[in-house]
């Protein structure tokens, strides 16, 4: 039986935005000057203790391994072109064909945007571990399952000044190009005040189950992990609204504008991991390698002898919070935590 969800938060939902500073309504009450401070946090953190918890029995989800060819297409476009231009500059040979080397050059400086940042695969290779099939759950896996979500509310307030500077300027004189200097004015963002808080709860447990294994038949393992966090039930999900309105209110009028965000913080945690079986691996899955063949206009074929050695599997790293003190009882391996 899987426990009652009242809202999960993904790690692609960590909350920020920006605004000018003016009455808003937060949560269930109305922010002026009729409330002080100590009232609303007040408010955010009074919970009702005769609310039924969720059910503390869960099931892990299942994680589907997939054999996925994905075939880097763009980066072969951009590396056959970029290396053509090149090409076809050099054996031209003279100063009127400048306009092939400045095409190879903003096509290069693309192919290595799309290789090392853009693709996945230089994060996997910088992050390899090994395994083997005999493992139940690698400590990676588990190290990120035993640490204990935080999560940071940061806000800064700030607004804009008037500022000049002295700048040149060319212009046209009886059919001369002249410089002269001259006094400009431009909006500088002045920050005057950032403060950072935790959001506070009583116990969490994790609820994602052992981390991927190796696959019989494949040397490799691309495992991509996300982050996910459960309610226990409605009065822990209100605590969490209120206690960001409260830290909101007592520091969004410290300007006249702020930016406020937050983040889910966990220990450990990676978004990509490739697991390699260990002395299985060909000599040519290693960050080196990919960086040489990438420097040599073959990133793509590093990437498809890749994706020919490895399975895909997305696996969730999901915990459930409360703000009541629980002892949750060890179940399936999944480890107990408390605050």
């Amino acid at each position: 039986m899987t426990s009652s969800s009242y809202h999960a938060l993904e790690a692609d939902d960590d909350i920020s935005y920006s605004r000018e500073v003016q009455p808003v309504k937060l949560d269930a009450y109305f922010v002026s000057e009729e409330f002080s401070e100590e009232q609303v946090f007040a408010q955010a953190v009074a919970v009702t203790d005769d609310a039924p918890a969720a059910h503390t029995l869960w099931e892990p989800e299942t994680s589907e391994y997939e054999n996925v060819k994905k075939y880097p297409v763009f980066s072969f476009l951009l590396g056959v072109s970029s290396a053509s231009c090149f090409i076809a500059f050099m054996a031209q040979g003279d100063d009127h064909h400048q306009g092939l080397l400045i095409a190879g050059i903003v096509l290069y400086i693309a192919y290595l945007i799309e290789a090392l940042c853009v693709s996945s695969s230089m994060r996997f290779l910088c992050n390899m571990e090994a395994s083997s099939i005999e493992d139940s759950e690698h400590v990676a896996f588990r190290n990120m399952r035993m640490s204990k979500p935080e999560f940071h509310m940061h806000i800064s307030c700030f607004h804009f000044e008037t500022r000049t500077r002295m700048a040149s300027e060319t212009y046209q004189e009886d059919g001369e190009t002249k410089t002269r200097t001259v006094i400009e004015t431009y909006e500088e963002k002045v920050i005057t005040h950032q403060a950072s808080d935790v959001k506070r709860y009583a116990s969490w447990t994790d609820l994602s189950g052992p981390g991927p294994v190796l696959q019989p038949g494949f040397a490799l393992l691309k495992v991509h992990v996300k982050k996910a966090v459960e309610f226990e039930d409605a009065d822990t999900e209100t605590s969490f609204q209120q206690q960001a309105s409260a830290f909101l209110l007592g520091n969004m009028y410290r300007d006249r504008y702020f930016d406020f965000h937050e983040t889910i913080d966990i220990d450990h945690f990676r978004l990509n991991i490739l697991l390699y079986s260990n002395g299985n691996v060909p000599f040519h899955v290693s960050p080196y390698m990919y960086l040489i063949s990438t420097i040599c206009f073959a990133s793509w074929v590093h990437r498809v002898f890749l994706e020919k050695l490895s399975m895909d599997v997305t696996w969730t790293l999901q915990s459930k919070i409360s703000i009541r003190q629980h002892d949750y009882s060890i179940a399936e391996g999944i480890p107990a935590a408390s605050n």
